[in-house]
């Protein structure tokens, strides 16, 4: 392939790293991209992905949710994608949350969390205990963070917008586990985008490393003693890898890093390429892992574990933040009213709401659930974009409608009418599709199916194969569309 000056100064520089290496490395890299998706857990177990999916699958060797699929197969383009059944994720991007260890009921902060995949892949984990604080410092990207954990039904994510620094201030000692997946250089995605060493390159590595410190310093600071801190980047560069993990343990009398488990493929880091100084900082940064895309069937990343091993002072101390996003309010009794009565019209609520409490953020309404509603005071005075499990925003007028979250937060909301189309049927699957698209269909009353006494007019939870995928409103033979606009279906 024809070659920009970055990538040819990149070839260059891993040449000289890789040695006899290299030839098979650059074999890889002007391959095609490695496709996969992983199982959303909180929906459907593995076994039931295997019996429904029309997708050819082969099992990744590091994550048992996880398959290797032919891009031919466009998964992103089904719709079972809309159900949020699975996420379509790069195989080697699923190895940081495994050697994470989230256990049900943690504490976890997904510190750099935006798209979102690895914020579902620990909210499966969690199993809907415990809580996910998902944290993007930048607000344009915050939005398909809010999005794919919506669409994964997670009711136990608080959604953050803030610096890490300041994130620090307010959740010193307080979590489990934290993924620090760091923004970088991106020189290990040439094969999946040349773009990104051609916008940032690996020239920029100086840079990201005093970035990548920054939050690593942050995240240690919010990590409970005896805690896990996993650190993660897909570039090559060394500056923004061993080099960073020196640099953090050098700094930091309360880190260690640990062994994590090895899977087929998966090589040890290189301390010869940051002339690490003795065998103690040698034998360290053999304990981090290379995943290469000559080695494995996935991209390049690199991935540290990290364990507090104190809690020894390092970080300022925690502290009283100014206001800088809209507050976590109770609902007042007026509102809380319209919110059980719009409820009480589509779904059976009272095992909903006796999961938690209700609380408003703008015009918002979200469920917090147990683990959330501990944590609400610690919010304060911090960007809150989302919390808990979103149920819907009041309108003008003091009108209530329900949100597009609850719909897919299967099993929280059962539905007292549902109307199902089939996603393996021609003409069925076009249905489907033409509701995906936004479009309203004529459907007889003796489609919906409803609880005994319920009339078939009102709120329906549409459904594909038995899996929700958002609401309608049923009236006179007409289903009208409810799918959110920037959600549809897109050819």
């Amino acid at each position: 392939m024809r070659m920009s000056k970055d990538h040819m100064l990149l070839a260059e520089r891993m040449r000289r790293f890789l040695g006899e290496e290299y030839e098979a490395f650059a074999r890889a890299c002007d391959g095609p991209p490695v496709s996969g998706v992983r199982v959303n857990t909180l929906k459907l177990s593995v076994d039931q992905f295997r019996g429904m999916t029309p997708f050819a699958l082969e099992p990744v060797p590091w994550c048992r949710e996880g398959f290797y699929v032919s891009s031919r197969d466009r998964p992103g383009k089904h719709p079972y994608y809309h159900a949020g059944l699975y996420y379509v994720q790069e195989p080697s991007a699923m190895a940081p949350v495994e050697l994470l260890g989230v256990r049900p009921g943690d504490r976890v902060l997904d510190l750099c969390a935006a798209p979102g995949g690895k914020s579902v892949q620990i909210a499966c984990k969690l199993e809907r205990r415990g809580l996910l604080v998902a944290n993007d410092r930048h607000p344009q990207r915050v939005a398909a963070l809010v999005k794919n954990l919506e669409l994964a039904g997670v009711p136990n994510a608080v959604v953050v917008n803030e610096d890490a620094v300041r994130l620090a201030g307010a959740f010193r000692g307080r979590f489990d586990k934290i993924l620090v997946d760091a923004p970088c250089s991106g020189e290990a995605r040439i094969r999946k985008s040349g773009e990104s060493v051609k916008t940032r390159g690996w020239r920029a590595s100086a840079d990201y490393a005093a970035l990548q410190q920054t939050l690593l310093d942050a995240a240690a600071d919010m990590l409970a003693p005896g805690g896990v801190m996993v650190y993660s980047t897909c570039t090559f560069a060394p500056e923004e890898n061993e080099a960073v993990v020196l640099g953090c343990l050098a700094r930091r009398r309360d880190l260690d890093v640990v062994e994590p488990t090895r899977f087929p493929g998966f090589s040890s880091g290189r301390p010869d390429w940051v002339g690490a100084a003795g065998e103690r900082e040698a034998e360290i940064l053999r304990k981090t892992v290379r995943i290469w895309p000559h080695a494995t069937r996935g991209e390049g990343h690199f991935v540290a574990v990290f364990r507090k091993i104190s809690d020894e002072p390092f970080g300022r101390p925690g502290r009283t933040l100014p206001q800088t996003g809209a507050a976590v309010d109770e609902l007042s009794q007026f509102e809380t009213e319209a919110v059980l009565a719009a409820l009480s019209e589509a779904i059976d609520w009272p095992g909903v709401r006796r999961s938690g409490r209700f609380v408003r953020l703008g015009d918002a309404v979200s469920l917090l659930l147990e683990e959330c509603a501990a944590f609400a005071e610690l919010f304060a005075g911090l960007r809150v974009v989302r919390a808990g499990l979103h149920v819907g925003d009041f309108k003008p007028g003091g009108r209530f409608r329900l949100s597009h979250a609850l719909a897919l937060a299967h099993p929280f909301a059962r539905a007292k009418r549902t109307v199902g189309f089939r996603a393996d049927g021609a003409d069925s699957e076009r249905e489907l599709v033409r509701y995906l698209k936004g479009e309203s269909l004529f459907v007889p009353a003796e489609r919906i199916d409803r609880d005994v006494g319920v009339s078939p007019e009102g709120i329906v939870l549409v459904e594909a194969d038995g899996f929700p995928i958002g609401w309608a409103k049923w009236q006179d033979g007409l289903l009208k569309n409810g799918y959110p606009a920037g959600w549809r279906w897109a050819p």
